[in-house]
């Protein structure tokens, strides 16, 4: 890491140590192991913060580029083990209006989720596409942030883009899911930034079936 990620990165996690107090945590920076409150496979996080019996372990990266997901994903794992603590990958390259990772993701749960599909839904029935679309990307986008939650893919704060990527590697999305869900991103994109653009109905008919199908999926796994 150069000087100029190093400081980046640093202030970073100094930033996120004082969220994390003014939210009321006990926090340590580059915790020594007899601050963890658990064995983590000698995994030495950048911040641990405490609040009573809950917990959060972060690991701060300069860019999702790159970034080998596999060795986090088995300390999300772990974490996740024990009740009331978890695991949150932050890059220095998230999204603007993430969020706080001292505060719980507040997506939509998946019957939620399914709610917000039948809006899609009557949308595309009455042919207004591009509202379709903005509101279709948004239910699949949160979608695929709570699976990577539900599955300890510490990644549901990454962009859009890497987010599919990651998810796509893992197995959670199929090929057919993939290459829709990335249309809709590209179209959604191009409606939000005002350029005209001819939105295909068959598209939004067909990618609006590939998420019922990956809502009902996920919601029959978490219920189980």
């Amino acid at each position: 890491m150069n000087d100029k990620k190093s400081t980046a990165h640093n202030q970073k996690v100094l930033a996120l140590a004082a969220d994390f107090k003014s939210k009321g945590y006990v926090v340590h920076v580059e915790p020594q192991p007899l601050e963890l409150p658990f064995e983590l496979l000698g995994y030495r996080p950048d911040l641990v913060a405490i609040k009573g019996d809950e917990g959060v372990v972060v690991e701060v990266k300069a860019s999702t580029e790159r970034l080998s997901i596999d060795r986090f994903r088995e300390i999300a794992e772990r974490i996740a083990e024990h009740k009331g603590w978890r695991f949150v990958l932050v890059t220095l390259d998230e999204p603007t209006g993430v969020g706080s990772p001292a505060v719980l993701s507040q997506t939509p749960d998946w019957a939620g989720l399914q709610q917000r599909m039948k809006v899609v839904d009557d949308l595309v029935r009455q042919g207004l596409w591009e509202p379709a679309v903005l509101y279709l990307w948004s239910v699949i986008e949160a979608a695929l942030r709570r699976r990577a939650e539900q599955v300890h893919i510490p990644v549901e704060r990454f962009p859009a883009t890497r987010l599919l990527d990651q998810l796509y590697s893992a197995g959670e999305i199929s090929v057919k899911d993939f290459d829709g869900f990335r249309t809709v991103l590209h179209v959604k994109n191009q409606v939000a930034h005002g350029v005209m653009v001819i939105i295909e109905p068959g598209l939004l008919v067909r990618v609006t079936e590939l998420t019922w199908g990956l809502l009902a999926k996920w919601t029959a796994t978490e219920s189980g």
